[in-house]
């Protein structure tokens, strides 16, 4: 089975298409020369690599009342908070009432989709949250989202 991915030069808008699976990568009906598509290739890893290093998430963890109360009183309440900060390393933590909830906002950089689990499991056993995850731009990131509209 193989399956298609077309990508456009930056540098001359010429798709480049390759096609993957049992015969391996390589370049097909994309008009370019091996030289190109070997360059066209490179710089698309490059940029794949770039963009998956800064995919934003906000982790949003609502605690229902009975469980929260139960969890505040725990007298390694903060130890226990601190050590799933540590392991999460938000760029940002937030903790406030919604709908008469406790909510804790944790904003993380994920390099990958199996670090989801890692992320909402501490959240899920130990406070009881209903735990919600969001992919989400900056202002740059929607700059950049926007300009590509315009073309």
């Amino acid at each position: 089975m193989y399956s298609s991915n077309i990508f456009i030069s930056p540098e001359e808008g010429v798709p480049v298409t390759w096609r993957s699976g049992s015969a391996g990568k390589e370049p097909y009906d994309s008009g370019l020369d091996f030289r190109q598509y070997k360059a066209e290739k490179r710089l698309l890893s490059r940029v794949y690599i770039l963009a998956l290093k800064i995919m934003r998430f906000i982790v949003r963890a609502k605690i229902p009342t009975e469980a929260g109360n139960k969890m505040v009183k725990d007298p390694n309440f903060l130890k226990t908070l601190e050590d799933y900060i540590s392991k999460a390393k938000p760029e940002a933590s937030y903790f406030f009432e919604a709908d008469g909830d406790r909510v804790a906002v944790f904003i993380v950089d994920m390099q990958s989709n199996d670090q989801q689990p890692l992320l909402a499991e501490p959240l899920w056993q130990w406070m009881g949250a209903k735990v919600e995850l969001h992919p989400v731009m900056n202002l740059n990131d929607l700059k950049k989202a926007i300009s590509s509209f315009k073309s």
